[in-house]
């Protein structure tokens, strides 16, 4: 892959956009994706775990985001680690479930408010002496109790919330931070991010501001985004 390409690309998993301009109301879901955390002090957030796949489905309907998050994560060091999950929730964003299964059995999750998240987060800072997590500061935080994790089994998570969105103009603008993948030990094999738009009044434009998406049109009201890659490298842009 060309290092041109290969930019684009991290620029993608930082922020996926897609903006879609109306003839009445506009829309603006965020989400955010979760990361798995070693309990014990000497082990870093990132280097012992890598993100398999993680694929998520968005469905716009008068002006409510319905957002589903698969991700599976697996395990590449050569013994058990014990980990929590954490899941960023952005200012706004109201999650009415969250589940997540680790060989076919669940494990709770507990919502916190931005101020105890912030205070987790400055926590695992000190622990992990990882500055990475400071950038969720002001994000409320879903937080599972440990888990052990098998090397090389995996462990799925599925999250699913809803938010209501704001309008812009006429402006609808699905926008989906992967920002917390720059924590995996190794490539992505698979990202898919897939946005059903159906709006009361006639789509009139839709487009990218960065990034080259399909997008498949059912009728005047209504549309389908899709972006897939493979093999997608684990380091941030800077």
């Amino acid at each position: 892959m060309s290092r041109s390409r290969d930019l684009t690309t991290r620029q993608l998993i930082r922020h996926w956009l897609i903006a879609v301009a109306v003839t009445a109301a506009a829309v603006s879901p965020a989400g955010a994706d979760g990361m798995i955390v070693p309990i014990r002090p000497d082990i870093p957030v990132q280097g012992h775990w890598a993100v398999t796949y993680h694929h998520v489905d968005i469905t716009v309907r008068q002006q409510v985001a319905s957002v589903s998050i698969t991700q599976e994560f697996v395990n590449t060091g050569k013994g058990m680690i014990e980990v929590e999950y954490l899941f960023p929730v952005p200012p706004g964003a109201a999650i009415n479930s969250m589940t997540l299964m680790v060989n076919g059995k669940e494990f709770p999750a507990k919502l916190m408010k931005a101020d105890e998240a912030r205070r987790i987060y400055e926590e695992i800072v000190r622990r992990k002496k990882d500055p990475a997590l400071l950038e969720y500061a002001g994000f409320g935080l879903y937080r599972t109790r440990a888990f052990p994790l098998e090397p090389g089994k995996p462990a799925k998570v599925v999250v699913n919330y809803r938010t209501i969105c704001k309008k812009d103009t006429s402006t609808v603008e699905v926008w989906y931070p992967l920002n917390t993948e720059k924590f995996s030990a190794k490539p992505i094999r698979d990202v898919t991010v897939r946005v059903d738009v159906e709006s009361s009044a006639d789509i009139t434009t839709v487009y990218s501001p960065s990034h080259k998406i399909p997008i498949a049109r059912k009728g005047p009201r209504r549309l389908v985004a899709t972006y897939h890659a493979v093999m997608i490298g684990h380091r941030p842009m800077a």
